[in-house]
């Protein structure tokens, strides 16, 4: 719901940004405009930056790290393992 509320302030404020702008007041337009597209544009990368949970264990060449936790939005125990030779990590649903 958040999400897409702060969506649409961010898309009324490029939107109305713009509109600033082609009256002529390019000035006053950025602000908004730019507000509205760093908004949108972290709306839109935020979702890549989290991981999915896996059901089973890595490769062999995977090690685990001793990170445990809870994941906030499922309530799901989980293990983080890390690939030494890439730095990669993958987070895996505890037993």
């Amino acid at each position: 719901m958040l999400r897409k509320v702060l969506l649409s302030c961010g898309a009324l404020l490029l939107l109305g940004g713009l509109a600033i702008v082609l009256m002529g007041r390019v000035l006053a337009g950025l602000g908004p405009a730019g507000l509205g597209a760093v908004l949108l544009l972290a709306l839109l990368f935020e979702r890549r930056g989290y991981k999915p949970i896996v059901d089973k264990r890595p490769a062999p060449d995977w090690e685990p790290t001793g990170e445990r936790y809870l994941d906030p939005g499922s309530g799901v125990p989980v293990e983080v393992y890390f690939q030494p030779a890439t730095g990669k990590r993958v987070y895996v649903r505890a037993s």
